[in-house]
This record gives C-alpha cells, sequence and structure tokens, in this order.
C-alpha cells in the first residue's frame, strides 16, 4: 500500500486536465502474476482495479477519512483530510485535484484480490463536472458521498442517473441522513429508489449517519468493503494507461509540454526502440567495451600501480603494452558502434545546451530501461524459480540431475545479466572515452567522427554525474568487499561533508565500510602530507519502522558514534599517526511518512549549512579540487591492501597474526643463523686445529 496519496490529475485556471503521467512513472507496484509470483510494474501499467470517491454539497463526514479507513486498518493518513496537523486550513490549490493512493493486496486480504487504486476528488463534485465525467469513464466503480438534502435535488437525480449509466460496476452512495430519523430516511431513499431505471440498477446504498448520531465507523466499513468486493469481483481490471487512451475527452491534456520537450521525449523513445526484445543480456551486444578487453586493462592497471607485483621496469613496460593492447582493441569496437550507442550520444549532444531538455531524455531514458529491466527480470526470476522447482522434483525420485543443474545455472546467468539500466550506458560511454582519448596519440587512420568523441563525451558528462549504492545483495565475496570500499574511499574523500543514506536502525554495515575508510585515509595522509582531508558524515536513517525510534535508538547512537571515535584511534596507533579528530555527525531516525517529514528534512539541511559547513575555514578551488581528486585516486590506487577486509577488526586480526608470523620467521632465521655459524666455526676451528698439527 502506497504511504501517501499523490495528484494525478490537475486542473488549470481554465480547468482543463492534465494527467502528472510523470508522477506515475516513478511509482512501483509489486504485482502478483497468475502463476503466484511478484514481480515489480509501473502504477500507471499495472492492472488494476479503480474506485473513486466524490461528494455531493458537503456532507458531515470526511470523504477522505473514509477512504483512510477503508486502506488500512491503523490510523494511517494516506489522504490528508481535517484531523491531520493544519486539516481545517481554507484550502486553495487543491480543489478539483484528483489524488490516488493504491491497495496492494495480499495472502491475508479477503475484499480485493487485485491491486486497488483509489482516486479522490477533492472540493464538491458539482462544481467539478469535468473531472466528475473524466472519473465516471475510467472508475470500476464510484462512491458518492451525498446528505439526503442534495439527493432530493432534481439536478443531483439527473447526475446520478447518468453516473449510474456510465460507471462500469455502477455506484455506491453513502448517505448522510443526521438531520433525519431512520423512518424518514427510508421513506427518501425508496422515493429515490423507484426513479432509477431498471436497467441502471447498480446503485447500492450505505448509510454514514443517522438520527443525529454517525454509524459506528467498523459497520461503514464493514457494509463498504463488502459492496465493492461484490462489484469488483464481476469487473475486470485494466491498466490506467489504456484507460486514459481511450479517454477521447477534449478537456483532457496529457503532457501539455513545449515542442522541444515533446521532442526530447520522442528522440528518447526512438533510442529505446533500437534495444533488440529477443535479447535477454543486451549489454554483450550494446555495451561491449564493458567486458573482456576492460577486465584485462583493469588488472594490469592494478598489477602496474601496486610495487609489490611489479618489480622492475620490464615487467611494467610489457604490462603497459598489455594496457594498450586493450585499448586498441576497444577503439576497433567504437569504430562499429551499436546503433543504440550512437543514437544515445547524438542525442544527448543534440540537447547539450537545453537544460531542461536535456533533463527529459535523461529521465525518460532512465523510466524506460528501468521499466524494461523490470520487466525483463521478472521473467528471467520466474524462469529460474520453476527450473530450481524441476531440479528439486529430479532430486525427489532419483533422476539424472545434471541437465536440471545445467538449465538452473543459464536461468541465473540470464537472471543476473537481465538488469540493463542507465548506469551501464554511463560506463559504456566513459570506456568510449578512454579508448579514443587513449589511441589518438599512436593510433593512425581514427576518423573524425570517432576522434570528436573524446570532445563530446566530457561535455556530457559533466552534466550525468551518477553514485550506485554499497553491499548489493546478490553479490557476495571479497570483490565485491573491496569495490564498496574503494568506492566508498573515494566518494567520501571528494565532498566535504558525505551524506550516508542507512536503510532502517542497523548501522552495521555502514560502519563496517566508514572503518576502512578511514583506515585508507590515514595510509593516503601518510604517503601525501600535501592531502588536506577534513570530512565529515552526516547519517540520515530512512524506513525506520519504530515511531518511537527516535528516544529508543539514543544510546544506540551514541554507541555508533563512540565506536567510529574508537576505531579511528585504534587505526590511527596502527598506522603510527597521532592527534586523530574525526568529524562525525549523526541524525536520528526519520520515519518514511509522517507529518515531521518535511521538518526533519529541514533540520538535515540546517545541519549541513550551519554546522558543518560553517567549521570549514578554507575552501578548495578548480584547480585544487582537481589536484585532490587526482591523488585520492592514485592513492587508492597504489594501495590496495586496505579494501580487502570486512572492518577494521578484520584488518587488527590480520596485523595481529602478520606481527606473530613476522615474529616467528625472525626466530626461526636468527635460529638458523646462529646454528649455520655455530656449526661453520667449529669446523673452521677444527680445520685450523688440523693445519697447525705437525704432520
Amino acid at each position: 500500500m502506497c504511504k501517501l496519496a499523490i495528484p494525478v490529475v490537475v486542473p488549470s485556471a481554465i480547468n482543463e486536465l492534465t494527467l502528472t503521467n510523470s508522477v506515475l512513472h516513478y511509482v512501483v507496484l509489486d504485482e502478483t502474476t497468475p502463476n503466484n509470483l511478484v514481480r515489480q510494474t509501473l502504477a500507471i501499467n499495472c492492472h488494476c482495479h479503480i474506485v473513486s470517491f466524490v461528494r455531493f454539497g458537503r456532507p458531515s463526514i470526511s470523504k477522505s477519512k473514509l477512504i483512510n479507513t477503508l486502506l488500512s486498518d491503523s490510523n494511517h493518513e494516506t489522504f490528508f483530510n481535517e484531523n491531520c496537523p493544519l486539516g481545517t486550513t481554507p484550502k486553495t490549490i487543491s480543489q478539483g485535484i484528483i489524488e490516488a493512493a493504491w491497495f496492494l493486496p495480499s495472502r491475508e486480504t479477503k475484499n480485493f484480490d487485485k491491486i486497488t487504486m483509489f482516486l479522490n476528488l477533492r472540493g464538491n463534485s458539482q462544481t467539478e463536472q469535468t473531472q466528475l465525467q473524466l472519473l465516471s469513464r475510467i472508475s470500476s466503480v464510484m462512491v458518492i458521498l451525498v446528505d439526503l438534502d442534495t439527493l432530493q435535488d432534481t439536478n443531483t437525480q439527473d447526475t446520478l442517473h447518468n453516473l449510474q449509466t456510465v460507471v462500469t460496476g455502477g455506484v455506491v452512495l453513502a448517505l448522510d441522513a443526521y438531520k433525519y430519523d431512520s423512518r424518514t430516511s427510508k421513506e427518501i431513499c425508496q422515493k429515490y429508489s423507484k426513479q432509477i431505471p431498471e436497467q441502471n440498477m447498480k446503485t447500492k446504498l450505505c448509510p454514514l449517519a443517522m438520527n443525529k448520531q454517525n454509524v459506528p465507523v467498523s459497520e461503514v466499513k464493514r457494509i463498504l468493503l463488502a459492496q465493492l468486493s461484490a462489484v469488483l469481483k464481476k469487473t475486470d481490471a485494466e491498466p490506467l494507461s489504456t484507460r486514459i487512451v481511450a479517454e477521447t475527452d477534449t478537456d483532457f491534456k496529457r503532457n501539455k509540454d513545449s515542442d522541444d520537450l515533446r521532442k526530447a521525449r520522442e528522440k528518447a523513445t526512438d533510442v529505446l526502440k533500437q534495444i533488440p526484445k529477443e535479447v535477454i543480456d543486451v549489454k554483450k551486444l550494446i555495451t561491449p567495451l564493458q567486458g573482456e578487453p576492460w577486465h584485462i586493462w583493469s588488472e594490469n592497471s592494478k598489477i602496474i600501480n601496486r610495487a609489490s607485483k611489479c618489480t622492475s621496469p620490464q615487467e611494467r613496460s610489457s604490462y603497459q603494452e598489455e594496457m594498450k593492447k586493450q585499448r586498441q582493441l576497444q577503439l576497433k569496437t567504437v569504430e562499429n558502434m551499436h546503433e543504440f550507442m550512437q543514437m544515445t550520444i547524438d542525442t544527448f549532444e543534440e540537447f547539450l545546451n537545453n537544460d531542461h531538455c536535456f533533463g527529459v531524455v535523461t529521465e525518460w531514458m532512465k523510466l524506460m530501461l528501468n521499466d524494461r529491466s523490470r520487466t525483463v527480470t521478472s521473467n528471467c526470476l520466474a524462469r529460474y524459480q520453476s527450473d530450481c522447482q524441476t531440479l528439486e522434483l529430479a532430486k525427489g525420485v532419483n533422476k539424472d540431475i545434471s541437465e536440471a543443474e545445467e538449465q538452473v545455472k543459464k536461468s541465473k546467468s540470464n537472471l543476473n545479466s537481465a538488469p540493463f539500466r542507465f548506469e551501464h550506458l554511463m560506463r559504456e560511454c566513459g570506456q568510449i572515452f578512454e579508448s579514443v582519448e587513449t589511441c589518438k596519440s599512436y593510433e593512425d587512420g581514427m576518423s573524425n567522427a570517432t576522434e570528436m568523441l573524446s570532445t563530446k563525451l566530457p561535455k556530457i558528462a559533466a552534466k550525468l554525474l551518477l553514485l550506485e549504492g554499497l553491499r548489493s545483495q546478490r553479490y557476495d565475496g571479497t570483490g565485491e568487499l573491496r569495490h564498496d570500499n574503494m568506492l566508498a574511499t573515494f566518494v567520501i574523500g571528494l565532498g566535504d561533508i558525505t551524506i550516508v543514506n542507512v536503510k532502517g536502525e542497523n548501522t552495521s554495515e555502514v560502519k563496517d565500510i566508514l572503518q576502512i575508510a578511514v583506515h585508507a585515509f590515514l595510509r593516503l595522509k601518510l604517503v601525501n602530507k600535501k592531502l588536506n582531508l577534513k570530512q565529515s558524515c552526516l547519517f540520515i536513517h530512512q524506513n525506520v519502522s519504530d515511531a518511537g525510534a527516535i528516544s529508543k535508538m539514543l544510546e544506540e547512537r551514541q554507541i555508533f558514534v563512540q565506536s567510529l571515535d574508537e576505531m579511528a584511534k585504534a587505526a590511527a596507533e596502527q598506522e603510527d599517526v597521532a592527534d586523530i579528530q574525526t568529524s562525525l555527525a549523526g541524525d536520528p531516525p526519520m520515519a518514511p511518512v509522517n507529518p515531521g517529514y518535511c521538518k526533519r528534512v529541514g533540520e538535515v539541511r540546517n545541519t549541513i549549512l550551519n554546522n558543518l559547513a560553517s567549521k570549514r575555514k578554507t575552501y578548495l578551488t578548480i584547480t585544487d579540487t582537481i589536484t585532490r581528486i587526482k591523488d585520492i585516486w592514485n592513492g587508492i590506487l597504489k594501495d590496495d591492501f586496505v579494501y580487502s577486509f570486512r572492518n577494521s577488526l578484520e584488518l587488527k586480526a590480520y596485523n595481529e597474526i602478520e606481527r606473530v608470523y613476522h615474529a616467528i620467521v625472525w626466530e626461526l632465521e636468527k635460529f638458523q643463523y646462529e646454528f649455520v655459524s655455530t656449526v661453520t666455526m667449529g669446523k673452521l676451528s677444527q680445520e685450523c686445529i688440523d693445519n697447525l698439527t705437525p704432520p
């Protein structure tokens, strides 16, 4: 279930409606497939029922509060209402907006067996006729809150009759009869029902209030859920995108953009069409520079930068020649670049001087690539799970499992290689630049178009700086540890302040990474006295489940910061560095959704600007920044030792074992020396005696 409602249809000053599908493309839902597998899909594309809520007049019952009651058993305010802080503030811009939230069913769900989209029209629908008619055409069922006075109005009845005809699953009238007794209320409802034609008898009634008292909330919820569930079981689920495409209302505008923005979106769509649909691992086809040549080049680069592995100029020259060879192989690939990459670079270059259009192209490509990756990954996951079940069945009946094991291995490989996202394009652009820049000094016959890439790509990259997350769950092992530790050290070293986003209350993994980063900075400082590092970290805890975690985690946060301080001092002792002072700032957890969220964001901003940034007495120039980047990068490349450890405890244990090992080796060497010396001296003494003895 989505935590907060979002606006999906917004009216303009002249009452033109705009669908905010750019927002809908960022909402990802977990959809259950017919074979009980869960896949991620965009909210605008998922198959769902749509239940819309509107009100006629001003009933005494809050419509938004009623929806919240249906969505959750807990007191969670998905839709803003009068019971929320500042809920009674006069509304100026929300009138006529249609908001949306989603209910995601689980195995324990009794009422809704499919994803259900709840739409809420803000304000009196009698004055928002355009929105009302739109909702009537896209809704599976419509819930209308109306008081009995308004229900008896002729214009209201005409509108209701029209809605009963148009809405697919019919209408539920939630009646507010607060001023009427039960007998009078029944008579009014019966009179109204008789006016409804037989073919439109899809209207259901649900009492909200009667005889100057409200119907208990639990009773209203029970009746409404039963009525909605009965209707939705007879109604097909359709994606919102399908319903919108069928919408022909001239007042309904989608993406009312300028010609430039529309062109940018169309360009991005054309680029994505170049991806082959029948190929799972498109990275080998579209981004080949990230394959074997790059891996070989990287391994040789690591060897050259480590003095212990490259001991002579001859060896160094040999490795450099191999690296040069791999760059030449990459250059040949660049000259026969896939159409997708060529169109991507050309599109970025076309909109390079238009920041707005450049942003649209970038975001649209990200959205489409992410959506494609979700679809392909879901299919691969379903195949992998099916193959695993086949393997288990084969084991149970004692069959030959070699073929099943091979299929599982293949499915797992497809699953790992299925994602193809925007970051893969950026890495490919980086490799294109490196190969062209390296080879143009000695490669003859390079075309002008290829050589120009070394000029285009830096301009594009300046607008597209990205950072990946750490501690991926899909990969594990020493290689991933080294990658995360090196990346964290480099990023923390670049900025004066680093925001560390921690999921939940657990800080163990980020603490491990920071411990290694501190060790690395100390070692970098030892070999480069000019490196001026005064880094600060701000810890942000997201998605904290417990609302009382702020007070409960106070001791935990103090222990966390204290352990980092002690770890820094221990690292200094191991690296023979004195006078170490850490600048670490922690921030209490932020619940994912609560009224104080914006306030907490403001506090984080103030912490950054006032508490941390104000402590900086000197500032780096652009030249200084470039120098810092080079120094940190070269230092990380040349000192790879520390990054292989998970945390400082492992490093300390290794250092202790190494100290004991060297002590033992020294004792053995000493014993060997003394033993050899003693035996040799004994033999020499005996020879001298023999030589002095007369024959």
